[in-house]
């Protein structure tokens, strides 16, 4: 199991660690909880907004897992060659198997090609015993495959979780909805709009407004080149207007309690005050004796008129709603316009700092799976569980952005050789790490030579 940490630093650059990479007894969901929690205790973290899972709901299914795994790993053999596809088609024959549907591979994260794979490969099950019978090949290759079987996400994982996904979510989503909504009116292709129309069913099901998310929606709602401007208007090229209205009052209202309970409890920076209003009404309380009440209206009626029009007296996501969408160009980075105006917004900012370094997808726990799919080769499968998770967690933090700065263990160590430390303890332990720091380096220059001489 891999539990990855996303968060955004007090200088808004966002930042992936992995915390734990550990072996577990199982895939059951209440062993998995365990275990997490365990890991955040560890940590001492007892601060989370939210926790991004794969759709197997249940992970308790382990047995079969493997079994779709080894169906997997036939059907790409099978289809490696001519040749095994050759071999394959003459145990068909001797198995007399009528079928014009060849085996198909899937996507394993799309649970219906999975599905299709799997009833395909039913039709074809006589086929391929057969098959493995005659071919000791096949055996050897399925168990190979399982040794090193995740692979193929470690480019576009480095890429995708080094940057910002959570206000894109709306966007991708309505891009694909107005898509299908064209095809599905396609005139001049029967076959390509019925097509359409069973996939906006199915978009319907699971990407229905109602039962999206609200944080994903506020995450791209905080995107100041957007707002509830760009909601409003995406939401009317799909909807009726008085159903729009009725959404976006529903989200506006959600994300006013989001932000009032930031306002109660998350964020205790300074409030911005207006020195006019202030003014204006220490002087009507000064004067209020010597007024009759004609003037009394008059100055109340004129106080009222500021409070309306006065964006200070409005609350943080009231003026930042108001106010006008940003610039869209390439050249827009949206988590420096919130550095530049924290201070303007310094409730609201902490809101986004937390919803915007939520990831939309599982992606970057899955590239930890990859790597340590390398680790773990069929060359070195005596790691321990513990050594494994040193490697990678160590790999990580040694490869990401912020990088370990040797300079800074150095400056310390000098300190507590001056005499600055209460205890001599202290002073071995920052030598122990400046020592295992050293070490793994030369590890992984070990590692990259041997594997070079290697190839």
């Amino acid at each position: 199991m891999c539990l990855t940490a996303h968060y955004i630093d007090s200088n808004w650059k966002l930042h992936k660690k992995i915390l734990n990479f550990c072996l577990v007894p199982n895939h059951k969901g209440e062993t998995l909880g365990k275990v997490v929690e365990e890991c955040l205790v560890d940590w001492g973290i007892d601060k989370i907004l939210t926790v991004t899972v794969d759709n197997a709901s249940s992970n308790s299914l382990k047995d079969m897992d493997t079994s779709i795994m080894r169906v997997r790993n036939v059907v790409k053999y099978v289809k490696s060659s001519p040749c095994r596809m050759a071999t394959f088609r003459s145990c068909v024959e001797k198995e007399g198997i009528t079928c014009d549907l060849v085996p198909c591979s899937d996507v394993p994260t799309r649970w219906n090609s999975t599905y299709f794979m799997l009833e395909r490969a039913l039709r074809y099950r006589k086929a391929f015993e057969r098959l493995e019978d005659e071919n000791t090949l096949l055996s050897l290759s399925v168990r190979e495959d399982e040794l090193g079987e995740a692979d193929g996400v470690e480019n576009s994982g480095k890429v995708r979780s080094q940057y910002v996904t959570c206000n894109s979510f709306f966007m991708d989503m309505m891009l694909i909805r107005l898509e299908i909504a064209r095809l599905s009116e396609e005139q001049e292709n029967d076959l390509l709009k019925s097509f359409a129309r069973a996939m906006k069913t199915k978009f319907e099901k699971y990407w229905k407004f109602e039962n999206v998310n609200a944080l994903l929606l506020f995450g791209f709602v905080l995107d100041p080149r957007y707002k509830f401007k760009y909601v409003d208007w995406c939401l009317k090229k799909c909807y009726e207007e008085e159903v729009v209205k009725q959404m976006i009052v529903e989200v506006k209202a959600e994300m006013s309690r989001f932000y009032g309970w930031y306002k109660k409890n998350g964020c205790h920076g300074l409030q911005v005050q207006d020195v006019g209003q202030s003014s204006n009404k220490r002087k009507f309380l000064s004067n209020e004796n010597g007024m009759d009440s004609l003037e009394k209206m008059k100055f109340q009626f004129k106080m009222h008129l500021e409070e309306e029009d006065n964006l200070v007296s409005k609350s943080e996501l009231e003026r930042y709603s108001m106010e006008g969408c940003e610039i869209n160009n390439d050249q827009f980075h949206f988590l420096g316009w919130w550095k530049a105006n924290s201070a303007k917004y310094p409730i609201l900012s902490q809101v986004a700092r937390d919803i915007l370094a939520i990831p939309v997808s599982t992606l970057a726990s899955e590239f930890a799976l990859s790597t340590g799919g390398r680790v773990l080769d069929p060359y070195r499968t005596s790691l321990s569980p513990k050594r494994a998770e040193a490697l990678i967690c160590t790999q990580d933090w040694l490869r990401s952005p912020t990088r370990i700065r040797l300079r800074d263990y150095m400056d310390e160590a000098e300190k507590l050789e001056q005499g600055n430390f209460p205890s001599p303890l202290i002073n071995l332990v920052v030598l122990f790490n400046i020592s295992l720091f050293f070490l793994f380096n030369l590890f992984f220059l070990y590692c990259s030579i041997h594997r070079s001489c290697r190839n």
